[in-house]
Formats: C-alpha cells, sequence, structure tokens
C-alpha cells in the first residue's frame, strides 16, 4: 500500500478533522468525505487487490460516522424536545436519561471492542442483554405515558452496575472499562435522585 496515496491523505484529514471540535454537522462532511475516499479506495482496490483490506476499513469507518451521527442527532433532538419539562423529578428524569445514553453509547463501544477476542459468547450475551434492558428504561423514562418509579429504576441501574461489575472482575486487567463504567453509573444515579 502507497501510503502516499490520495487515498491516506484523505484519511489522514479525515482524522485531522475529528480532533476538532466535533458538531452533527461537522460529522456529516467528514462522512461524505469518507463516502468519497470510499469511491476511491473501491477504484483502487480494483486496481490493486490487496488494497481491499483497506477499502474494507474505510466501509467499516463510514458505519461508525453513520452511528455516531445518529446517537448525537437523538441526543440533541431528545434534549431539544424535552427541554420544555416543566417538573423538577422530570426535569432530573430527562437528565438521567442523557447521561445515561451517553453511558450506554460507551458501554456499547466497550463491548464491540473487546468482541470475539476478549469476551466468551456468555459474557457478551450478558452484556448485550443488560444494555438492552438498560436501553429500555431509558426509553421509558423519556416517554411521556410510561414512566418509572423510582424502584423500578433502580432496579434497572442495579442491574446493570452487577453485570458490569461481574464482567469486570472476570476480565481481570481488560476489566477497568467496565469498572469504571459501574462507578460513574452509580454516580450520575446518587446524583439524581427521583
Amino acid at each position: 500500500m502507497d501510503h502516499d496515496s490520495p487515498i491516506f491523505r484523505s484519511l489522514s484529514m479525515i482524522e485531522e478533522r475529528i480532533q476538532e471540535k466535533l458538531t452533527v454537522c461537522c460529522l456529516e462532511d467528514m462522512l461524505f468525505q469518507v463516502n468519497m475516499t470510499i469511491f476511491a479506495a473501491y477504484v483502487d482496490a480494483l486496481r490493486v487487490p490487496s488494497d481491499r483490506v483497506l477499502y474494507d476499513r474505510i466501509l467499516a469507518l463510514k458505519e461508525e460516522f453513520k452511528v455516531t451521527i445518529e446517537f448525537f442527532r437523538n441526543l440533541s433532538n431528545d434534549f431539544m424536545q424535552d427541554n420544555t419539562v416543566s417538573h423538577k423529578s422530570d426535569r432530573i428524569q430527562l437528565d438521567l436519561v442523557l447521561q445515561g445514553k451517553v453511558l450506554l453509547f460507551y458501554l456499547r463501544g466497550e463491548i464491540q471492542k473487546l468482541g470475539d477476542q476478549h469476551l466468551s459468547q456468555n459474557q457478551q450475551t450478558a452484556l448485550r442483554t443488560a444494555c438492552v434492558n438498560f436501553d429500555k428504561m431509558l426509553r421509558q423514562m423519556s416517554s411521556v405515558s410510561a414512566k418509572l418509579d423510582a424502584a423500578e429504576i433502580d432496579m434497572y441501574i442495579q442491574a446493570l452496575h452487577d453485570v458490569l461489575l461481574a464482567e469486570s472482575e472476570t476480565l481481570g486487567e481488560y476489566g477497568g472499562p467496565f469498572e469504571y463504567l459501574a462507578r460513574r453509573l452509580t454516580q450520575i444515579a446518587d446524583s439524581h435522585k427521583y
């Protein structure tokens, strides 16, 4: 692979832009650049089949951009829609939902990062199930019609906390991020007593 090729220069530009202040518009611009790079990489991969690996990596980058853009769009939409909440308990729940979504985003990233290399199928299933249940709680908390009481919220938070701590102990040196997320979850919950 030629590291002076336009594809590598384009990827370097994208990487430099990532280090700038991120906004949804900035991410969308980077996604547009990634799409152009994908085309160039595809053509290059046709000429030099060994560059197909690079093309596949760029496709994966594109998917990560899409997920990130969607996450930030939803986060800002949730905030804008619910910013008019007048009751203090509703504001506290909204804040917990927003912080919970960020925590869930990082948790899913850690699960994906460790993947099959460090997590067994049972561990992945346990973590993904915990994510699904926590996401369900966040959705219910943000719904006008399906509010949760404090005991239900505590139950969901405790369940995720327990799974994170158990997995952090099992993973040893690779479990640090899960332990951090468990501590952060507790801090968020304690600071937002509903």
